[in-house]
């Protein structure tokens, strides 16, 4: 058989476990953290609500826009269907009423 041997402490045991945390004094406290979360946070959403109003401005001038030039274009319209309108009611009741035929 072979021979086992078994691990030992050494003698004396082994050295003590330092155990205690030693963490150095943070410069910023938790308070110092929020307080700056929430100014990045405040200032982030108010340049999303600035930029959202601009947008909104934007959008309603460009709208305004293009109801002045539509309300332009409709008026056209409706000028040039009334000339055609009218000269084919006069053609129709020159035709009707017998166009100069006697």
């Amino acid at each position: 058989m072979s021979e086992f041997k078994q691990d030992m402490p050494p003698p004396g045991g082994f050295p003590k476990i330092r155990w205690k945390r030693n963490i150095p004094k943070s410069r910023i406290s938790g308070l110092m953290l929020y307080g700056g979360f929430a100014a990045v946070t405040t200032y982030g959403m108010w340049r999303v609500v600035s930029g959202n109003k601009a947008e909104s401005a934007k959008r309603q001038k460009l709208a305004d826009e293009r109801t002045a030039l539509l309300e332009q274009l409709q008026k056209k319209h409706n000028v040039k269907t009334f000339m055609k309108v009218r000269e084919i009611l006069d053609l129709d009741f020159k035709s009707q009423s017998g166009g100069g035929h006697h």
